[in-house]
């Protein structure tokens, strides 16, 4: 699956002159296809990029997050993923810059980056990295702070990243990192999400004698807007097989409260995970009802 590609200079953006210009981090050659995380180079050694802060990566001194002494990171392949999964709705990315007619010269130029995140669960220390493409620079990685996810809550990311240096075309691939570590999201290629939570589903039912299903890597699914002003609460009883891998087959919506919620129910549990069910030894297809429940969060 081909990453979605950068908009080429376009548009026009003043940039305050509080904004610091971000400093692009040098990044490996070689693009990573599976799981990684984020180091830096401070002095002799490369330490664990956990947080961003106006685009500048922090890692653990002390107990504390401080700058490191230098912005050159680099993607290091680890074990495995996470397992959390976020959703990333409405995502888009594009670049921009201010022609000076006449010269031939460009001034600010700019990221914008916008769109949704859901996750499952409340987590902390959320950042972006994008693995960048482009004709103009090459390969170069970006950074930049989410935050705070809360469960239940969409939170809009809306960036206006100011560059070093034009882009022009190219394309990226969006990582997600929580506390700097790497998890799932809903932008990756499917091949590879597949495979690494194949590889995780395997390596925990090792050993296991008999099991029943439990849930694994259970994206949320996504409020319908006239619901979510509503603040109103509601529930979805599925069916569906779980597969010996851990995938879901043949999800269907035994009752609902609200006939509104089926459809996000069932576009999320075609995406969900679980640990299957294991008996003397051997993973094996399983039938269950799953209750889905929504709920506003409450601010």
């Amino acid at each position: 699956m081909r990453a979605p590609s950068l908009g080429g200079p376009s548009g026009y953006w003043q940039k305050p002159a509080w904004l610091p210009l971000l400093l692009l981090l040098v990044c490996l050659l070689v693009r990573l296809e599976a799981q990684t995380a984020l180091y830096v180079q401070d002095g002799a050694e490369a330490r664990l990029v956990q947080a961003f802060l106006r685009g500048r990566p922090l890692v653990e001194k002390n107990g504390k997050l401080v700058e490191p002494s230098t912005t050159h990171c680099f993607l290091q392949k680890v074990e495995e993923y996470v397992p959390v999964h976020i959703a990333v709705r409405n995502w888009e990315v594009h670049t921009s810059q201010l022609e000076v007619m006449g010269t031939g010269d460009t001034l600010n130029k700019t990221m914008m980056i916008t769109g949704e995140l859901d996750a499952p669960t409340d987590l902390d220390r959320v950042f972006l990295v994008l693995d960048l493409t482009s004709k103009d620079e090459g390969r170069r990685l970006v950074g930049w702070e989410v935050g705070r996810l809360e469960a239940r809550s969409s939170k809009t990311v809306d960036l206006e990243v100011p560059m070093a240096f034009g882009l022009g075309e190219g394309n990226y691939q969006l990582h997600l990192y929580v506390n700097g570590r790497e998890v799932f999201n809903s932008k990756m290629p499917v091949g590879t999400m597949d495979n690494a939570i194949h590889r995780m589903v395997w390596k925990r039912i090792e050993g296991v004698n008999n099991a029943e299903p439990q849930p694994f890597i259970c994206p949320a699914p996504e409020f319908p807007k006239s619901f979510k002003k509503s603040k109103g609460k509601g529930v979805v009883t599925v069916s569906c097989r779980i597969l010996p891998n851990g995938s879901v087959l043949d999800p269907k919506v035994i009752s609902a409260t609200h006939p509104e919620l089926t459809e996000p129910t069932l576009d999320a549990v075609r995406l969900w995970y679980f640990l299957p069910r294991v008996r003397n030894g051997r993973p094996v297809e399983a039938k269950v009802q799953i209750p889905v429940s929504f709920a506003a969060a409450e601010k």
